[in-house]
This record gives structure tokens, C-alpha cells and sequence, in this order.
């Protein structure tokens, strides 16, 4: 494909337009040799080539050049005007690799991740994260700029998305940096807040969603690891950002333990909102978090936290989070707390005597929720090895008269898990299987409860003539 020449008084070749401008770029005590310049011409005609695969091998060769490299890149910056995204490609590549000082090329670079092509976009994202610290400043202006824009012409995108695409690809080549930028996101997410606040045009405001952006700083600050908690830390006291120093800590994870005494002081206190992030946040730093969520668990004046706390423990498969979830379980006045501490132990499936004990006793609490819980708990959990199956198995009789058809479906799989150990259910079972029942089988959501007998009893009844009756009597209807 063929420029179209350019006119001033006269007619001039794009080739020769772009050799001027080169050359005017050039510093005033450097020129072009005679060789450099028939080599550039005969580089930028090139360029013109119909064939698509020259125009790639050309563009992308042009860091071979014998002439200066910052000259290379001055010729490169223009090529990035050329209509095929092809080369503009390869010239982005190009201009990363150029043995120049990076300075130089990031802004035209950093204006590249606006290109209409996305792969250019996603080109010019490798080419800055290849250069490194140098681009890092660039990056953040870019999103400070996206941040608060709401100029149309920074749109890209066939489908008029605004640049917060722009604002997604600065954040992944920031990603990939190791330069100590804290401190300049965490400005960019104020500058965010306070454009969201302005009382200006309502439709330009929401096409900036703070989520979007909370998303792609924390994801580049957990990617520093520990070395970003004591700032992450100090940024906590700073109630406009906390959520983002929150969320930044769980993606960093375990390596962030030192900042849970903070972290537990935002997740007692009086806004929900914050306490409810905190205890999401506790939960993602390991076994070192168990103390501190037990102390929101136990302590919390609000229910919903204190379930919050509950369910959070779960992540922790280990025995330091049973003991405070039993107490929830059986303690606790919420009957949301206590049947999500059973859920909760369910989970970390752990074949733990006290829990054990404290579930079957909750087969009778007053609250059906926490009763299905409970029981779904034991069916986890318990298996004919089990050193406290037997112990479980009257209080599961129990509960299996309870007219509740998800208990009744749960508690029945418990004794057949238990196996022969539970043959004194036998009796309760043919009865719930007589006609009519001698207790009410309640509706599970799954299936009848009494299909589940059928099956337990076929379990727990072995050598039982009783039973092998009821079974044989089953067969034959």
C-alpha cells in the first residue's frame, strides 16, 4: 500500500517528508552519513511495499540498522503512523529493544496503548514492561489522566469504550515493574474518588467505575508482596483508601501477617461495611489470622459480622479454628452465627471430637437451619472408622424423628456411614418406612427421606432379620 504524496508548492514523496523529518530531529551537532541516508531510503520505501510480509520484516529489522539508534527511533516514531497495525506492531516492539535510553520512547509509547488495534495495544504493554522503571512515571500519569478524564477523544475501541481500557493496560505493564510505586497509586485512587464525588455531568461520572481501577492497583500492589505491607499498613489509618489497602493485603496474602493487629482493629469497629471487608481480608492471610477472627467470632456485637468470621474460618482447614467455632456453635444467639460455625466445621472436615459432640447436640436446636447444617456437617465428617460414631448414634435416632425432610435425608446417610455400629436405628427406620409412618417424614429438596431409609437400613441392617424383612417386603412391591 502506497502513501498519498504530500503537497506544499510542489509535490514531495512521504519517503522524502519522513527522511526531513528525521532529520530535523536530529541534534544540532549530529547528521546522517551519505550510506545511513540511502540506507533510510531505501528502509522507508520499503515501507511502502504491497507485500505484507516485507513490511513486517523491514519494520522489525530496523533495529539492525547500521545508523545511530536514537535516529532508528526518531524514523520508528513515524512508522507508527503507518495505516497497517501490522508494522505498528512490530515497530513497538522495535523501539523497546532499541539500545537507546528508555526515557525516550516511553510517552510515544504510553500514547501507543490507545492504538484502534488491539494488538498493538497489548504490544505496546509488553514494550513498557520491558522497559522497566524508566516507564513507570509515564504509567501512572496515564493513570491519573484516565482516572479523572472524561474527554471523549481518549476513547478507543470500535464500540466507544472510554479509556479505561487504556487505564487496564497501563496497570498490567505497571504490574510487571518492580519499582517502589505505592505511594503514587494509592494518589491516583484518592484522584479517582474525589472526580466521582464532583456533582458535574452524572453520565461521564459512572463510565469511570472506581471498581475497575480499585481491581487493577490492588492486583499491582500484591504483586510486591511484603515488601509493600508497612506502607499498605500506614495506609490503613486513611478512611477514603482502606478498602483498597484491604484488598491489596489479601492479594498479597500470607506474606502480609505482620499487619494483622491493623487489620483486626478495622474489622471490630463500627463501620459494617469496612468490618466486613477486614474479616474477608483476615481470612486470606493463613493459620497466623485463626487468633484474630476468633476474637471477631466471640466478641463482635454484630451477628452478621460475627457469621462473617464464622464462615471465614473455613479457608483455615485447621484444628486452631474448630475450638472458636464450636463455641460459636454453641453459644452463640444468632441462629445465622450458629449455622454457619457448623457449616464452617463441615468444611474444614476434620474428624475432631469436640466438633462432633457439639454437632450432634445441635441436632436439636430450635433453629431448622442450623439442625441441616449440623447434620450435613456429621455426613462430612463422620465414617464407620470414626472414634465417636457410636457415641453420636442416639442423639441421630433422635434427629431422625425431627420432621425435617433435609435433616431426615442427612441424618440417615450419617447412620449409614456408621454402618452396623448403628443397628439400634433399625427399629425407627422400619417405622418411618411403615405405612402410614409412625412419624412424619418431612420434604427434602433432593429426594424422599424414605428412599434414604431404604437405603441406610440395607447398611445398618445387616443380620438383622427385621430388617431383611422390611427390604425383601421393599423388593417385591
Amino acid at each position: 500500500m502506497a502513501f498519498r504524496s504530500v503537497t506544499f508548492a510542489t509535490s514531495i514523496s512521504l519517503v522524502n517528508l519522513l527522511i526531513y523529518a528525521a532529520l530535523i530531529a536530529l541534534p544540532a551537532n549530529q547528521c546522517l552519513s551519505q550510506e545511513s541516508v540511502h540506507y533510510l531510503r531505501n528502509w522507508l520505501e520499503a515501507l511502502q511495499s504491497k507485500n505484507r510480509f516485507t513490511l513486517m520484516n523491514v519494520a522489525y529489522g530496523s533495529i539492525n540498522f547500521d545508523i545511530d539508534p536514537q535516529n532508528s527511533a526518531s524514523i520508528l516514531i513515524s512508522a507508527l503512523k503507518h495505516p497497517d497495525a501490522n508494522i505498528r506492531r512490530y515497530v513497538v516492539n522495535s523501539l523497546a529493544e532499541l539500545p537507546i535510553k528508555p526515557e525516550s520512547v516511553v510517552l510515544v509509547l504510553v500514547e501507543a496503548l490507545r492504538d484502534k488495534d488491539e494488538q498493538v495495544r497489548e504490544h505496546a504493554v509488553i514494550a513498557l514492561a520491558k522497559l522497566g522503571s524508566p516507564a513507570v512515571p509515564a504509567l501512572v500519569e496515564a493513570l491519573k489522566q484516565v482516572s479523572v478524564s472524561v474527554d471523549p477523544s481518549k476513547r478507543i475501541g470500535k464500540d466507544g469504550q472510554t479509556d479505561v481500557r487504556l487505564s487496564d493496560l497501563a496497570s498490567i505493564a505497571l504490574w510487571k515493574s518492580e519499582a517502589p510505586i505505592v505511594a503514587d497509586l494509592f494518589n491516583v485512587y484518592r484522584k479517582n474518588l474525589e472526580f466521582q464525588r464532583e456533582p458535574s455531568d452524572r453520565q461521564n461520572r459512572e463510565l469511570f467505575d472506581s471498581r475497575y481501577l480499585r481491581s487493577n492497583i490492588a492486583l499491582i500492589i500484591g504483586k510486591r508482596g511484603a515488601s509493600a505491607v508497612p506502607e499498605l499498613v500506614s495506609v490503613l489509618k486513611d478512611k477514603n483508601v482502606r478498602s483498597l489497602a484491604l484488598y491489596s493485603l489479601a492479594l498479597i496474602g500470607t506474606e502480609a501477617k505482620s499487619a494483622i493487629p491493623e487489620i483486626l482493629v478495622i474489622a471490630k469497629g463500627t463501620d459494617k461495611s469496612l468490618s466486613k471487608e477486614a474479616v474477608s481480608t483476615l481470612g486470606s492471610l493463613g493459620v497466623s489470622a485463626v487468633p484474630a477472627l476468633a476474637d471477631v467470632l466471640l466478641s463482635h456485637p454484630d451477628p452478621e459480622i460475627r457469621s462473617d468470621a464464622a464462615y471465614t474460618l473455613r479457608w483455615n482447614k485447621g484444628h486452631s479454628a474448630i475450638p472458636p467455632l464450636v463455641k460459636a456453635l454453641q453459644r452463640d444467639a444468632s441462629p445465622k452465627v450458629r449455622a454457619s460455625a457448623a457449616r464452617s466445621l463441615a468444611e474444614i472436615e476434620l474428624d475432631d471430637v469436640t466438633a462432633v459432640m457439639a454437632l450432634s447436640k445441635a441436632l436439636k436446636d430450635t433453629d431448622s437451619s442450623v439442625q441441616e447444617n449440623s447434620a450435613y456437617a456429621l455426613r462430612v465428617i463422620i465414617k464407620q472408622s470414626s472414634p465417636t460414631a457410636k457415641a453420636i448414634v442416639p442423639d441421630l435416632i433422635a434427629a431422625l424423628q425431627v420432621p425435617n425432610g433435609e435433616v431426615q435425608n442427612e441424618v440417615a446417610s450419617v447412620l449409614g456411614n456408621i454402618g452396623k455400629e448403628a443397628n439400634a436405628a433399625v427399629p425407627v427406620i422400619i417405622g418411618g418406612l411403615s405405612t402410614p409412618p409412625k412419624f412424619k417424614i418431612g420434604e427434602g429438596s433432593h429426594s424422599n427421606p424414605q428412599n434414604s431409609f431404604i437405603s441406610t437400613l440395607g447398611k445398618i441392617g445387616v443380620g438383622d432379620s427385621s430388617a431383611v424383612s422390611v427390604l425383601m417386603e421393599i423388593l417385591t412391591l
